[in-house]
């Protein structure tokens, strides 16, 4: 698999990764991070190596000439706007998870403008995570708001990983859902605070 050579675009850049962790993530896990640069997904992909992880994009990315081939090429999965495309979204997923593998969704839905502070999060990570019974673990990137440095100017990127949010079996799944969110937006608060 080509993904972690592909993340050594970052040192091309000029691009340091350091990944601040308690403990390796032990089993399938939904990844769930804010987004502020187009090279998130590396700064990602490096920080869990040697786990892999496969992201999720909108399928109108894979009709963009060239970023639709290297979407593709990587295997991201795209997320359907109709009910097929939905469903095929849920069966590669849950796949990839059934196989011990991470699934990495930015779920603010797109990236944002402001690197110190998330967008409201969407329930679709969580919302996954519930139905294939697999923790949600928060990521903070930060320094990716201000990369593209050039060769001679190099660059620090933090990757801050928080605590697995694992779903309560005594709820039903959309409660259950909901709560994850509450508790990754109190997570991403925290980190935000902690690590500006």
């Amino acid at each position: 698999m080509l993904i972690l050579p592909a993340s050594q675009v970052l040192t091309v850049v000029g691009m340091g990764t350091n990944v601040h962790q308690k403990k390796p993530i032990q089993g399938p896990a939904v990844i769930v991070s804010n987004h502020v640069h187009p090279f998130d997904e590396l700064a990602l992909v490096r920080a869990m190596w040697p786990r892999i992880t496969y992201f999720v994009s909108m399928d109108a990315n894979f009709d963009i000439p060239v970023a639709g081939k290297i979407l593709s090429f990587f295997g991201t999965i795209p997320v359907g706007s109709d009910a097929a495309g939905l469903r095929e979204f849920h069966r590669q997923t849950r796949r990839h998870l059934a196989a011990g593998d991470l699934v990495g969704i930015f779920p603010e839905g797109e990236r944002g403008h402001d690197p110190r502070r998330m967008a409201p999060l969407r329930p679709g990570a969580f919302e996954l995570a519930v139905g294939a019974g697999v923790p949600v673990i928060p990521c903070r990137l930060v320094g990716t708001g201000h990369v593209f440095g050039l060769l001679w100017r190099r660059e620090r990127l933090d990757v801050w990983v928080g605590d697995p949010i694992v779903p309560d079996p005594a709820m039903t799944r959309h409660h259950a859902a909901r709560a994850m969110m509450a508790q990754a937006s109190a997570q991403f608060e925290e980190l935000s605070r902690r690590h500006p």
